[in-house]
């Protein structure tokens, strides 16, 4: 894919009720979780927003983006990058994934295809919060929005859209995508790291 033709969305705007704290910026090795992954972002683009609080991530030195329907979950995100962007694709990344690197996007980027969706899985399992969307989608995004569905996987299920296996990727990196929710999550991802660090 086109580089140019692609804009990055990092989302941190959600509610992190099951945190009880905003994720984004937990610390994990001396620095927050969004600019771990704003690092990892700007290694592949240079073309990338923060969808989210103002207020909270202005310092970080990107572009940040408030949801424009707020409480909608990553389908919310999605909407708000489209309607941000002229740019062909949504690159969108959560802020629920702190552990992905530059080699899992890239393999997202390589995959040559027009479809709709372009989506990282693993097990046959697809990951939402980590793939490319073509701005085409953007009305149905919307329709989807109004009626309440809100379920990314539904969504992407009624899509044009293709997988990325990135299970040769987890081989290597077994925590690659792994997933943060709640504090026992943010418990066991500084443990992983602290043991990684010690091997």
């Amino acid at each position: 894919m086109n580089l140019d033709e692609i804009s990055f969305f990092l989302t941190a705007g959600g509610r992190s009720s099951r945190m009880g704290e905003d994720k984004a910026l937990l610390m994990l090795d001396g620095q927050s979780i969004l600019q771990r992954i704003l690092n990892v972002l700007n290694s592949v683009h240079t073309d990338i927003s923060i969808i989210g609080h103002s207020e909270k991530y202005q310092s970080f030195g990107y572009p940040v983006i408030p949801d424009l329907i707020p409480g909608q979950g990553l389908m919310g995100g999605l909407y708000t990058a489209m309607k941000s962007t002229t740019k062909t694709y949504v690159f969108l990344v959560a802020c629920d994934l702190p552990l992905i690197d530059a080699e899992c996007i890239l393999k997202v980027l390589g995959t040559e295809d027009h479809c709709d969706v372009i989506i990282a899985a693993s097990d046959s399992k697809i990951h939402p919060s980590l793939g490319c969307y073509h701005r085409r989608l953007l009305p149905i995004i919307q329709e989807s929005i109004k009626k309440a569905q809100l379920k990314m996987k539904d969504f992407i299920y009624t899509c044009d859209y293709r997988t990325v296996e990135m299970d040769d990727l987890l081989e290597k990196n077994p925590n690659l995508l792994f997933n943060l929710n709640t504090k026992e999550d943010y418990q066991n991802l500084l443990e992983t790291w602290n043991k990684r660090s010690s091997d």
